[in-house]
């Protein structure tokens, strides 16, 4: 594996896991929400403002993860 390969692979290590630490910032905003609406109740406005920030930076994270996938497997693959 060439050192850019390489690289990569630790990059998209470290997206992923910040993709997923995103994803459960973003669910744990986006339950009450969900509870409340289930409940026929209004949700909070930050609750809803954040799980839409979360979403949008775990769905930039996920797109950062492929286009740095790519780019080590066109600097060597995996083998």
């Amino acid at each position: 594996m060439t050192p850019v390969a390489q690289a990569m692979e630790y990059a998209f290590i470290a997206i992923w896991i910040a993709a997923m630490v995103t994803w459960f910032v973003g669910a744990a905003h986006f339950l009450p929400v969900w509870w409340a609406l289930a409940r026929k109740r209004k949700p909070e406005r930050r609750h809803i403002k954040w799980s839409l920030i979360s979403a949008g930076i775990f769905i930039a994270l996920v797109g950062a993860g492929f286009g740095v996938g790519g780019i080590a497997e066109l600097a060597g693959g995996w083998g």
